[in-house]
């Protein structure tokens, strides 16, 4: 279990350190309730728009 705990812990601290707002908590929701193999389509695509909305405001 304790493993479990902290791969989903480096997951959300992954995803928060390059995502703004709203981004981390639906991240650590995700994690939380149905794992990294599932929720790794929502990662990436919060990593996308996050790079494309800091490449519009550039």
């Amino acid at each position: 279990m304790l493993g479990y705990v902290l791969t989903n812990f480096i997951v959300y601290a992954i995803v928060n350190a390059f995502t703004p707002g709203p981004g981390n908590i639906l991240a650590l929701n995700t994690v939380t309730n149905y794992g990294w193999k599932k929720g790794k389509p929502l990662f990436f695509g919060i990593f996308e728009y996050s790079g494309a909305l800091k490449a519009q405001i550039r």
